[in-house]
């Protein structure tokens, strides 16, 4: 009995450092059907992700052409819809899920987006944005080449 509160609070520490290993670094996994992992996730999460992926690239599509019309405000415009501030609407649910790297992946794409809106909106050099955007591009290419989705 002299030992029971230790062996229930090692208990509870093992499980607790389980969850989170499992919710913050693993995430929910399996072998992909190539050679990338697959993140499993729900039809609504998944698509939820998707759309998000849809709207990086409309937003690429607009900076490009900001950049083109030398119109600096629809840089800025495009590159803030990507940025961090997106990064709250994303459900509880899908976070757990997530694996850090991934996680990792796209917050630092967010805040890539959120410097070309700030490079839009101060310096507006060209050239700057665009070598920012293809930097920002290569997040994209990572994640893609490591990650695909696949619904539960």
């Amino acid at each position: 009995m002299k030992y029971l509160g230790w062996i229930v609070a090692a208990g509870f520490a093992g499980l607790s450092a389980y969850l989170a290993y499992a919710f913050i670094y693993q995430g929910r996994v399996a072998p992909g059907e190539d050679e990338r992992t697959a993140i499993v996730v729900s039809a609504d999460e998944r698509r939820f992700i998707l759309a998000e992926m849809r709207a990086f690239l409309e937003d690429v599509e607009n900076i490009i052409q900001g950049v083109v019309r030398g119109d600096m405000a629809a840089v800025a415009k495009a590159a803030k819809n990507s940025g961090m501030a997106t990064t709250h609407n994303v459900p509880g649910s899908l976070r757990g899920k997530l694996p850090l790297e991934f996680k990792r992946l796209g917050f630092d794409t967010h805040k890539r987006f959120d410097a070309i809106a700030e490079e839009a909106a101060a310096m507006a050099d060209k050239n700057k944005i665009l070598e920012m955007l293809g930097d920002t591009l290569s997040n994209c290419t990572a994640c893609h080449a490591s990650y695909s989705l696949k619904a539960d």
